[in-house]
C-alpha cells in the first residue's frame, strides 16, 4: 500500500499570506502570469479550533477493494513500534474496518485514511495527556484517489477520540488587520496551555500544547496551528508570528529556529522517539528541512547562503546535550 501522508500544519502567517493571495488575484495575462489588485478588500473568515494533542502522528489506511488494514506514522507505514499503535490497530481491526466501509459507504473512494495523534503515557512527556492511557485522537479523514484531506467527521466510538469531541473554539479573522485576532487566539492558547481541556476530560490536569484552527476560504481549507510558550519550535517572542522577524544574520536564524522544541519533534519524527546518535544525520537533515518548509520567506529575506551547516551544528549540540542529560 502507498503511505498517504498527512499535509504540514502551518502557522497564522502563512494563512495570512495565503488568504492574501487568493484574495487579490484576478486573473491571468495573455502570458499566463497571474495577475493581482493589491487594493481588493480581503475577508473576514471564521475558524474553528479544536486542541493540538502533544504525541506522535499516526494514522489507519484502509484499502476499500483489498480489505489491508494498515498502521502508519507521518512517514511511512509501520509494522510495529511506533510507541505501540500498531499493535493497537490490530486489536481494534474488525471495528476499525466496518468504520471505514462505513465511511467508504458515504464516498466512491478507493482508500480511506484516519489522521490522527497517538498520544499518552510513555510516548511523550511534560504535559497533561501524557498522563492517561495511550489513546488515538482522530483529527481529520483523507481519501487516496486526489490525496486530499477532507473535514473530520465526528465520530463517536468506544476505542478511539474524535478532538471535535472535546471543547472547541471560534475565533473571526479579518485579513485587513489580522492582528485584531490575533490577541483572542492567544488567550485561547493560554487557557489550554495552562490546562489542556482534552486531559482534564479524563480527570487530569496539565499543560496543552496549542489549538489547531481551520476555517474555509473560496472552497479551499485554510489551517494552521498555534502552539503555547512551552511548546514553540521557534524564538519568537509572539505566540503567533504575523510578520517575519527581521532576521539580520545567519546567527540570527539559528537563534530563531533551532530550539529544543523542534529537536524534540523531530526526535519523535526521526527517531522513533529515541536517543542515540545513529539517528544524527536523518535527524540533522529533517530539522533543515523542516525550517525550509516553514521559515523560507526570513531565509530569502536573510538573502545568505551557507547557513544550512550552521543550523547543524545548532542542531547536532541540542540533540548531544540530550542524549548526554538523557532527556526527551
Amino acid at each position: 500500500m502507498k503511505h498517504i501522508k498527512f499535509p504540514k500544519i502551518k502557522q497564522f502567517k502563512d494563512a495570512i499570506k495565503e488568504v492574501k493571495s487568493m484574495s487579490e488575484f484576478v486573473g491571468l495575462d495573455e502570458n499566463g502570469d497571474a495577475i493581482f489588485d493589491h487594493d481588493l478588500k480581503k475577508p473576514t473568515i471564521n475558524f474553528k479550533g479544536c486542541v493540538k494533542i502533544h504525541g506522535t502522528n499516526a494514522g489507519i489506511q484502509y484499502n476499500c477493494e483489498t480489505g489491508e488494514l494498515v498502521a502508519q506514522s507521518r512517514s511511512q507505514i509501520v509494522r510495529d513500534g511506533h510507541f505501540g499503535f500498531p499493535q493497537w490497530v490490530n486489536q481494534h481491526r474488525k471495528n476499525l474496518i466496518a468504520l471505514c466501509e462505513e465511511i467508504k459507504s458515504c464516498n466512491n473512494t478507493e482508500s480511506v485514511v484516519l489522521f490522527g495523534e497517538w498520544a499518552g503515557r510513555g510516548i511523550q512527556k511534560g504535559v497533561g495527556i501524557c498522563n492517561i492511557d495511550p489513546a488515538f485522537f482522530l483529527f481529520d479523514v483523507g481519501y487516496m484517489e486526489d490525496d486530499i484531506v477532507w473535514d473530520c467527521p465526528i465520530i463517536y466510538t468506544d476505542y478511539f477520540y474524535t478532538i471535535e469531541n472535546f471543547q472547541t473554539y471560534q475565533v473571526d479573522v479579518d485579513f485587513n488587520n489580522p492582528a485584531e485576532a490575533r490577541d483572542k487566539m492567544e488567550k485561547m492558547v493560554e487557557e489550554v496551555e495552562n490546562n489542556c481541556p482534552v486531559a482534564a476530560a479524563f480527570g487530569v490536569s496539565g499543560i496543552g500544547e496549542g489549538i489547531v484552527f481551520t476555517g474555509t476560504y473560496k472552497d479551499r481549507r485554510i489551517r494552521f496551528k498555534v502552539k503555547g510558550e512551552a511548546h514553540k519550535v521557534v524564538g519568537s517572542k509572539d505566540k503567533i508570528a504575523i510578520t517575519e522577524e527581521d532576521l539580520r544574520n545567519v546567527q540570527d536564524l539559528v537563534n530563531y529556529t533551532v530550539t529544543e522544541n523542534r529537536v524534540k519533534q523531530g526526535i519523535q519524527e526521526v527517531c522513533n522517539g529515541e536517543l542515540d546518535k545513529k539517528y544524527t544525520g536523518a535527524l540533522l537533515k529533517w530539522i533543515v528541512k523542516d525550517i525550509q518548509s516553514e521559515e523560507q520567506d526570513a531565509i530569502d529575506k536573510l538573502g545568505v547562503n551557507g547557513y544550512t551547516k550552521y543550523l547543524s551544528d545548532a542542531a547536532r549540540k541540542i540533540y548531544f546535550e540530550m542524549i548526554d542529560e538523557e532527556i526527551v
